[in-house]
């Protein structure tokens, strides 16, 4: 009680507006959302995602174009199913942001 300046009985009401006015309401602030295709587009180019592509640029090169298609498309999974887990997890914080 003694740490957070309070008693059994709670605060008095010159502390609570006191604690008002310095920390403002007692609520979750909207984050502004970026458009789902920048998050799609933010998984192409993780450092994992960029070791592939590099992988891939080096498999052109090298004559195996087969291997380059293949990093590639294991690219593209990789973004689809983070993008599907963001997402997903996405919508379970803002369903709790609803209960309460």
């Amino acid at each position: 009680y003694t740490e957070l300046k309070t008693s059994e009985d709670g605060l008095t009401d010159e502390e609570a507006e006191k604690r008002l006015e310095e920390y403002g309401l007692n609520q979750i602030e909207e984050v502004k959302k970026k458009p789902l295709i920048y998050n799609f587009l933010a998984n192409l180019y993780q450092l994992l995602a960029l070791l592939l592509w590099a992988a891939s640029i080096l498999a052109f090169i090298s004559g195996t174009p087969q291997l380059g298609f293949a990093i590639i498309s294991v690219i593209i999974i990789n973004a689809v199913f983070s993008f599907w887990q963001e997402y997903e997890a996405e919508k379970a914080v803002e369903a709790l942001k609803k209960i309460l």
